[in-house]
């Protein structure tokens, strides 16, 4: 939508770069983004560049990384370069590990009720989300949760063969699992040895 007189006036009065929020505006109505001029004026009004903000928009449709104007808003604020913080969310991460949390040494190890002492290693491919990769995200919970249902597999099978019949099972609860705490995860592997 195109700046009405009044919101020109009201920019002008609170001293608002005018020429670079409709420069912002025209970008993100040609990309198909939804926002609003009060958006970029409250941004610019925060001491960021509403063309930056509009750009990064632009930059993270075409990355396909899903986010909102409040969202970049939050990267810029918090003084993140919000492209870089774009291009970290558009990569996918490969974490393997074979402890209950990235911090202890205590194996993911248990006995089957035939006594067999059976180990796992557990692969994650996922995606970070813009708010994780601005306020740091900490994996361990993930390596906690899943590593104490793996421990629940492997205590309350009958033996490794069974285990490994039913990997892919296990494999699609430990997704379900991980999925609260890590929204961005693509695949779970689990290697019983």
């Amino acid at each position: 939508m195109p700046l009405s007189l009044s919101d020109i006036f009201g920019m002008a009065f609170r001293q608002t770069p005018i020429g670079k929020i409709r420069k912002a505006l025209a970008k993100c109505e040609g990309a198909g983004i939804a926002v609003t001029a009060k958006d970029l004026e409250a941004h610019a009004l925060c001491g960021q560049d509403p063309l930056v903000l509009a750009d990064a928009l632009v930059t993270a449709q075409q990355l396909g990384v899903t986010t909102s104007f409040q969202e970049m808003a939050a990267v810029s604020l918090v003084g993140k370069d919000p492209f870089a913080v774009l291009l970290e969310a558009s990569k996918e991460h490969t974490v393997s590990f074979d402890t209950f949390s990235p911090k202890q040494t205590e194996l993911l190890r248990g006995f089957t009720r035939g006594q067999e002492e059976v180990f796992a290693v557990v692969t994650l491919v996922y995606r970070l989300s813009l708010h994780q990769l601005t306020f740091h995200f900490d994996p361990s919970h993930v390596h906690e949760r899943l590593g104490a249902a793996i421990s629940v597999y492997i205590n309350t099978a009958p033996d490794l063969r069974t285990l490994r019949l039913r990997q892919s099972e296990h494999e699609a609860q430990l997704a379900v699992l991980g999925l609260d705490l890590l929204p961005g995860l693509r695949s779970v592997t689990v290697e019983f040895r």
